[in-house]
């Protein structure tokens, strides 16, 4: 059996159905994967952060008061506690101020996320930490973690 000149491959209309499905698909998924990048982003700061919650509540459990700043944690200046998608830490009256900036997406560039401590028990120096949900914040609510879009979550 031959095949004929018309029967050899795809048609104009096929080829043009396809590209058409595929840019369909690729305008409903783009919006929502680049919500999910700028999400891991944001994420990376729980990990930056770690070492410092410890030695802010370590510092509380010493001194009974929040440091005033990330000399008093031994910490190195803000600027120097970086990332690819963070540009600065700082530690401020036992706050911290999570600067995004470096290769991060530019909807979150030079945004600020929170993370505040609360302090359960005095005598046994025991903190808790709360990100987000302040005035202070500025990471768009959209993008940040559930765990932060509300002013009473806790982080332990």
């Amino acid at each position: 059996m031959t095949l004929s000149d018309n029967d050899k491959g795809f048609t104009f209309i096929e080829l043009l159905v396809v590209a058409i499905l595929v840019g369909l698909l690729a305008a409903v998924v783009s919006p929502n994967y680049r919500e999910y990048l700028i999400r891991s982003q944001i994420t990376e700061s729980f990990l930056l952060t770690l070492s410092l919650k410890t030695a802010i509540s370590d510092y509380y459990g010493t001194h009974g008061r929040l440091p005033p700043n990330n000399e008093a944690v031994g910490a190195a200046r803000p600027e120097k506690i970086m990332s690819n998608y963070i540009s600065s830490v700082e530690v401020v009256n036992g706050q911290l101020y999570v600067t995004f900036g470096n290769i991060c997406d530019a909807s979150i560039s030079g945004e600020v996320l929170t993370f505040r401590p609360q302090i359960h028990n005095t005598v046994l120096g025991t903190l808790s930490w709360h990100c987000g949900g302040d005035k202070e914040t500025t990471v768009p609510t959209k993008y940040l973690p559930s765990v932060c879009k509300r002013a009473s979550s806790t982080l332990n």
